[in-house]
């Protein structure tokens, strides 16, 4: 009798690691093809930065809807302009540039606008 027993045993024993291995094959197979997916997501949005990249087609895409052109000198704008377009009074004319001016700190005072008030006052 634990001869049978142990047959029964065994066999639901089998039957059930057979069941797991199933389901594990299934989720693997699920997730490789998930991974396949994505892979082509990827492929499709690399092939998608080289197009828009390509130096030829910026070009086109320019021509036909930007019309940019090269920068003038005129049109850059320096830390004056941006003093006026923030209402703080400046010379107009630019003084000379001593040699021991702090060209850094005076650039992280442009991006922050508390200390570039502070600075002209």
């Amino acid at each position: 009798m634990s001869l049978a027993a142990l047959l029964v045993l065994a066999a639901a024993g089998r039957f059930h690691a057979e069941a797991n291995v199933r389901q594990s094959e299934r989720e693997l197979q699920r997730l490789a093809d998930a991974r396949e997916a994505l892979q082509g997501d990827v492929d499709r949005v690399r092939l998608d930065v080289e197009v828009l990249e390509n130096a030829g087609r910026l070009s086109e895409l320019n021509a036909q809807h930007l019309a940019l052109r090269t920068v003038r000198s005129e049109q850059i704008a320096d830390d004056r302009d941006f003093a006026r377009v923030v209402g703080i009074k400046v010379p107009e004319k630019p003084s000379a540039v001593p040699q021991n001016a702090d060209i850094i700190g005076n650039a992280i005072g442009m991006n922050d606008l508390s200390a570039a008030e502070r600075a002209v006052q």
